[in-house]
């Protein structure tokens, strides 16, 4: 910067004046560290990282009441007779949860979500 500025004391405290574009810098300067060190954060906990499409594909299964095995399923390039012999639940049990037709016991979910890398809680 290389800039003298303007000195204030007021009730003992000391502010320094900068012109308009200089605090408009400044502030965007900040905003852009806060949004490196969020990335920073989020990269550094070697968590696997999901596109933006995946999100939609869950968001409107799960507004239309739809189950969102298959869409993990498919995201990961699964069949639904892989995700059976990889989970070891029945595939015509797995047809039924992913078309509705039965919600599928707790274990059942478990061992799917494990099958497709993911956490129970992204499956219901």
């Amino acid at each position: 910067m290389g800039r003298n500025f303007e000195r204030l004391t007021k009730d003992g405290r000391t502010f320094v004046l900068v012109p308009e574009d200089v605090y408009e810098d400044l502030q965007k300067d900040a905003e852009m560290l806060t949004d490196i060190q969020a990335f920073d954060a989020a990269t550094s906990r070697n968590e696997e990282a999901f596109p933006a499409e995946l999100g939609v594909k869950l968001t409107d299964a799960q507004r239309a009441g739809k189950s969102l095995v298959p869409v993990w399923r498919e995201y990961r390039e699964m069949t639904q007779t892989t995700l059976a012999d990889a989970s070891g639940v029945n595939r015509v049990y797995l047809r039924e949860i992913e078309s509705g037709k039965n919600p599928g016991s707790v274990e059942a979910l478990k061992r799917i979500a494990e099958a497709l890398r993911i956490g129970l809680d992204d499956l219901v």
